[in-house]
């Protein structure tokens, strides 16, 4: 069996995975869909822990649809 993470493991593990990425700057919003005038600039990272506390860093406030960072993409 692994190793039992701590919340604060799981905050650092955000934190980290945040700082590490924040500055990526590829690709573009989708122009089809209610998500292309959300602002390019923003990034944030939530993890809901199964108690649901949710962990987050960088721009979580900001409320917009999901509809293109929820697919899951297998390379070829």
């Amino acid at each position: 069996m692994g190793q039992k993470l701590t919340k604060q493991d799981v905050r650092d593990a955000v934190q980290h995975a945040f700082e590490q990425t924040k500055a990526v700057s590829g690709g573009k919003n989708a122009d089809y869909i209610l998500s292309a005038n959300v602002p390019s600039d923003l990034f944030g990272i939530a993890v809901c822990l199964p108690d649901g506390e949710i962990i987050a860093a960088g721009d979580t406030e900001y409320k917009f649809g999901i509809e293109s960072v929820s697919k899951v993409r297998r390379p070829f």
